[in-house]
C-alpha cells in the first residue's frame, strides 16, 4: 500500500508541476484541507474505521462545486478555504453526534 501510494504521490506531483509551470515546496498545502473535507462530508469518519469510495467522491464533487461556485461568483479564495473549514467542522460535529447516538 505504500508503494502504491508513493508511486502515485510522485505521478501526481510531476502531472500538477506540468501543469503549472513551475512547483514549490508550499503549493500543494491546501490540497490536504480538500481531502479532509471531502472525506468528511462523504460519510468518513474521523476515529476511523468506516467510509466508502463512493462517499468520498460525492464529497469531493460536492467541494469543488461550491468552490466553483463561490470563484463564479468573483469572491476572494479567503471565501473557500473558510467555506471548506466550517464544511469538516459541521460535518464533523455532525459525526459525533450520529457516532454517539449509535452507541
Amino acid at each position: 500500500a505504500f508503494l502504491l501510494y508513493g508511486a502515485l504521490t510522485g505521478v501526481a506531483s510531476v502531472l500538477l508541476a506540468v501543469r503549472a509551470g513551475n512547483m514549490q515546496p508550499n503549493t500543494t498545502g491546501e490540497y490536504t484541507l480538500y481531502a479532509i473535507a471531502a472525506a468528511v462530508i462523504g460519510g468518513c469518519s474521523l476515529t476511523g474505521g468506516r467510509g466508502t469510495v463512493i462517499g468520498m467522491i460525492i464529497g469531493a464533487a460536492f467541494i469543488r462545486t461550491v468552490e466553483n461556485g463561490i470563484l463564479l461568483h468573483k469572491a476572494s479564495a479567503f471565501w473557500v478555504q473558510m467555506f471548506v473549514g466550517l464544511t469538516i467542522v459541521v460535518a464533523a460535529v455532525l459525526n459525533r453526534l450520529v457516532e454517539g447516538k449509535a452507541k
